[in-house]
């Protein structure tokens, strides 16, 4: 891969998880906002006060309008998207991420019959497996 195509993709996958990142904060603080506009002990002062039904439609309109918002931050984040959209986005960072390792560190130590070794290794630490 080119050096163009690596730091087009770099930045591709910088906007994209500081983009993430921001929603998922903003959705965060939101649904902590909502979750204090729905405790009891938001409503307390409101339904025992004399002005309770201007009050209490106020705080009812105010509770619509933050779930609305919720449910658009909710469409925009993360959480919305199926597993294979999420997953992609996972694959397009690992492959980004070796990519970047390959280039800061190049092959070093990288060949034909240590990765054959690698992998008997492999297969006796996870499976147990004796080299053949």
């Amino acid at each position: 891969m080119k050096r163009a195509e690596l730091l087009a993709m770099k930045e591709s996958l910088t906007k994209t998880l500081a983009s993430n990142h921001q929603r998922r904060a903003e959705l965060q603080k939101q649904i902590e906002n909502m979750l204090v506009a729905r405790s009891p002990e938001r409503w307390k002062p409101i339904q025992s006060g004399n002005s309770k039904g201007d009050n209490l439609a106020i705080l009812r309109a105010e509770l619509k309008s933050q779930n609305k918002h919720v449910k658009n931050l909710k469409k925009k984040s993360l959480w919305s998207r199926i597993l294979e959209e999420v997953m992609e986005k996972l694959v397009d960072i690992v492959h980004f991420l070796h990519l970047e390792i390959h280039e800061a560190f190049g092959a070093a130590g990288i060949s034909g019959a240590p990765q054959d070794n690698n992998i008997m290794l492999w297969n006796a630490v996870i499976f147990g497996q004796q080299g053949e």
